[in-house]
């Protein structure tokens, strides 16, 4: 009011803007499941949920550092994402992500997410395996030729054993040690068959296998026939097979003369897989008054010099 007139009067105006700064995180699964040992992996998305920008944004997770992260700036309504992962995880957890950003006025805004981890142990059921088996025994000089092994008949070290599968393949071989034993350890259950290669002895002529011959004591016959090959044999599993022995004979019996009729080609016919001898001595010898009569059966054996005896004939001396 001055002293004289009216009242004079001004104005002025002020804006005042209210900011609304915040910011969220979210840790993506919330719930995981993984075998003990493996890794779980994340996903951490970030956004800007206030209408300034902030700045110094940052991501922190002590469970699972390779979460942290600095983010930088980020607008109004902005959002960003990102995948983090923790190794070699062995016992359940449950990890928190947290965010600051700090805004243009005021203080920083923070938010935070946590993520549950479960670790499953798996449980394992063992494959057994059956227990391996073994085949093997004897060969033997069969000095009476009765196929039957009697004491004082010694062993015969060095001869080639071999063992197949009832398909013909060759699963091992084997050779005779000092006292004419051959051993097949580690054997699955299953058929096989032997064969027994006839051995070169300085003390015989003519040697030949004893053939089939059935005893009271099986571990104690020769179980091949007149080739070297046995029947199929069947073994189970964690059997110890320790019958299957091959004699060895001299056909030059003393005061007997043997002679030969010529040999003629075979046609070689199919044997479990093997090639094989169209005839096979199956050994019948029968001595009567200085006659030896041999029979023979049909068999087949091996198609190497593959071949028929017509027949064989004895004059007594």
């Amino acid at each position: 009011t001055p002293p004289v007139g009216g009242d004079v009067s001004d104005s002025d105006t002020a804006t005042v803007s209210v900011n609304a700064p915040s910011i969220s995180i979210v840790k993506d699964p919330a719930t995981q499941t993984i075998v003990v040992g493996g890794s779980a992996t994340f996903t951490i998305t970030v956004t800007n949920t206030g209408d300034v920008e902030l700045s110094n944004v940052t991501v922190t997770d002590v469970l699972a550092p390779d979460c942290d992260a600095d983010l930088g700036t980020l607008a109004a309504g902005a959002s960003t994402n990102y995948q983090c992962t923790l190794s070699n995880v062995t016992a359940d957890f449950t990890n928190t992500a947290d965010v600051v950003g700090t805004p243009p006025v005021g203080g920083d805004v923070s938010d935070s997410d946590t993520a549950t981890v479960s670790v499953r142990v798996p449980t394992t059921t063992p494959t057994t395996q059956p227990p391996t088996s073994t085949l093997g025994d004897l060969v033997w000089q069969d000095i009476d030729g009765d196929g039957v092994q009697d004491p004082g008949e010694p062993g015969i070290a060095g001869v080639t054993v071999t063992l197949y599968d009832s398909n013909g393949n060759l699963i091992a071989t084997q050779v005779t040690d000092v006292n004419g034993n051959y051993l097949f350890t580690g054997l699955q259950p299953g058929t096989y068959i032997v064969e027994f290669q006839l051995p070169d002895l300085p003390n015989l002529e003519n040697e030949a296998f004893t053939g089939f011959k059935t005893a009271l004591d099986p571990a104690r016959d020769s179980d091949v026939d007149l080739n070297g090959f046995t029947a199929t044999i069947v073994v189970g599993a964690g059997e110890n097979n320790l019958t299957i022995d091959a004699g060895v004979i001299n056909v030059l019996i003393s005061g007997v003369t043997v002679t030969t009729i010529p040999v003629v080609e075979a046609e070689t016919l199919p044997f479990t897989g093997f090639e094989a001898r169209m005839l096979v001595w199956i050994g019948l010898l029968v001595m009567t008054g200085g006659v030896l009569l041999l029979t023979g059966n049909p068999r087949q054996g091996r198609h190497e010099d593959a071949a028929v005896y017509q027949g064989m004939s004895w004059n007594n001396h």
